[in-house]
């Protein structure tokens, strides 16, 4: 979905972030749609100066338009970077 550094207090959207393969941006660009068709301000904007509450209520909005199952925030120092997940399957123990 994204990433946030919280020495910025800045969100990058995964669909802006060229390091991020593209097949790993379809839920951030969901969101992109969606809210631009809407008209929702600020949105369309690849870095958006938030605290950490925005970084998962974007998450989660991603979640809702998407379907997914959840979402991930996990991170190291300055940055946290957030996932949506799809299709989970809980296997048997061993």
């Amino acid at each position: 979905m994204g990433s946030y550094v919280y020495s910025r207090r800045s969100w990058l959207w995964a669909w802006a972030n060229k390091t991020i393969p593209e097949d790993s941006k379809s839920d951030a660009k969901i969101v992109l749609a969606h809210m631009t068709k809407r008209r929702v301000a600020g949105f369309d904007h690849e870095e958006l100066f938030v605290d950490e509450q925005d970084a998962w209520a974007f998450a989660s909005l991603a979640c809702y338009l998407t379907n997914a199952e959840g979402a991930y925030g996990g991170g190291e120092g300055d940055m946290r970077a957030f996932f949506t997940f799809h299709d989970v399957e809980i296997l048997p123990r061993r």
